[in-house]
C-alpha cells in the first residue's frame, strides 16, 4: 500500500487547526484567517508601551519578569524574526502578530484554553494589566489599553478554527524553516489514524497568507471528565460545531 501523502497539487491533504477565542469569530468569519496583523490593528503594541511605563517600578520583581519581558517584546517589534532568549532568560519561539496553526486539533485546543484573549500578545497584555491593577488599584486603563480591556471582558469561550485545503506556499514552520521534515513526519502519522493527533502534536506552522472564509470550519471545544468501569477518570476534550454565544 502506498504511503499517504500530506500534499497534493500544491495543497495540504489534511486540515490545520487554529486555537483562539470566540472574541475573534466574527472577524475571522468575515475576512478569513491570517493575512492581517491583529497586533497592529488592535493597537496592542501601543498598549504594551503604556503598560511598561505604568509597571516600571515592578521591573525587578522576579514574579513580574515573564509578563514584563513579553510586553517589552510586543512593544519593541511584534513582527520581528529575532526569536530567542530574553534578558531574564525566557525563550520565545514565535513571533507576535503571526497566525499559527497545528496539524493537531488537541494542540490547537490547548492554546484556545491557555490564551483567553485569543492570542499570545493580547493575553500577555491582559495578564500584566490584571497584575498591575491588583498591585495598584488606582490604575485606570487609557487609549488602546482601555479598548483592549473592554474587548477582552466581553462574553467568550474557546474556539477552534479548522482550515482545509491550505496552499503549501501559505505556510512555513513556526520557527521560519523549511517544511520537508514536518510534511514527511505528517505523512508517516497519517498511516496511524488512531494516534495521528498525538503524533503530530508538535507539528505547528505559521500562516503567511490568508485562508479565505469558505475554507474554514468552526468548532466549540470543552473539557469533560470521562469515567471508566473501575472508578477511574480522565479529562478529555469534546468538540462540536460552533454555536455563537
Amino acid at each position: 500500500m502506498a504511503k499517504p501523502s500530506a500534499v497534493k497539487d500544491g495543497h495540504l491533504t489534511l486540515p490545520l487547526f487554529h486555537g483562539t477565542s470566540s472574541l475573534h469569530y466574527d472577524s475571522i468569519r468575515l475576512t478569513g484567517l491570517g493575512g492581517r496583523d491583529v497586533v497592529e490593528e488592535m493597537g496592542i503594541g501601543n498598549a504594551a508601551r503604556v503598560l511598561l511605563e505604568m509597571s516600571a517600578n515592578f521591573a525587578q520583581e522576579q514574579d513580574w519578569l515573564f509578563d514584563i519581558d513579553s510586553c517589552r517584546r510586543i512593544a519593541a517589534d511584534p513582527a520581528t524574526d529575532r526569536l530567542g532568549e530574553t534578558k531574564s532568560g525566557f525563550f520565545f519561539s514565535y513571533r507576535y502578530g503571526g497566525t499559527y496553526l497545528s496539524a493537531s486539533r488537541e494542540t490547537a485546543a490547548m492554546y484556545s484554553f491557555l490564551y483567553d484573549g485569543g492570542g499570545e500578545a493580547l493575553t500577555h497584555i491582559l495578564k500584566l494589566h490584571r497584575r498591575l491593577v491588583a498591585a495598584r488599584p488606582e490604575v485606570v486603563a487609557i487609549g488602546e489599553l482601555a479598548s483592549l480591556v473592554e474587548f477582552a471582558n466581553r462574553p467568550a469561550k474557546p474556539l477552534i478554527v479548522e482550515a482545509r485545503n491550505v496552499k503549501l506556499e501559505a505556510i512555513r514552520t513556526e520557527q521560519g524553516g523549511g517544511l520537508d521534515y514536518l510534511l514527511e513526519s505528517i505523512a508517516t502519522a497519517l498511516e496511524d489514524p488512531e494516534y495521528y493527533d498525538a503524533l503530530v502534536g508538535q507539528h505547528n506552522f505559521e500562516l503567511m497568507y490568508q485562508v479565505p472564509s469558505n475554507q474554514l470550519f468552526f468548532h466549540d471545544v470543552r473539557k469533560v471528565r470521562e469515567f471508566d468501569d473501575f472508578g477511574g477518570s480522565r479529562e478529555i476534550l469534546q468538540f462540536s460545531p460552533y454555536e455563537p454565544i
